[in-house]
């Protein structure tokens, strides 16, 4: 029971050293700064100058548009033996010239069997 309290006592000392050590030191760092500003001939930092003047950037160019037309599809089949006037009524309703025919795009999730 004696170790355990010297222990912790030990622990408490040598925070309360470290605590007092950073305490001194923060305060010499303030007196010196203190005592360092009071003195009007001590060194200043002054920004530098430029010898050159500095010209301006050039100005950004503009923004390209956000969205752009869609480029043209153009769609190439071979159907041969079907005229102009049934490719017409396939692509204006396809239902209607091919009944039953249902979508033509299956989904592949979720799958049915």
């Amino acid at each position: 029971m004696l170790a355990a309290v010297a222990g912790i006592v030990y622990a408490l000392v040598i925070t309360v050293v470290v605590i007092a050590g950073v305490g001194a030191a923060g305060l010499v760092t303030l007196f010196v700064w203190r005592w360092r500003r009071s003195r009007p001939e001590a060194a200043r930092i002054v920004p530098l100058q430029s010898p050159v003047p500095v010209r301006a950037a050039h100005p950004l160019p503009p923004p390209p548009p956000a969205i752009e037309q869609a480029p043209e599809v153009h769609v190439h089949h071979h159907w041969h033996g079907v005229s102009a006037e049934d490719v017409a009524a396939i692509l204006r309703d396809g239902n209607a010239v091919n009944p039953g025919s249902g979508p033509r795009v299956t989904p592949a999730w979720p799958k049915r069997e």
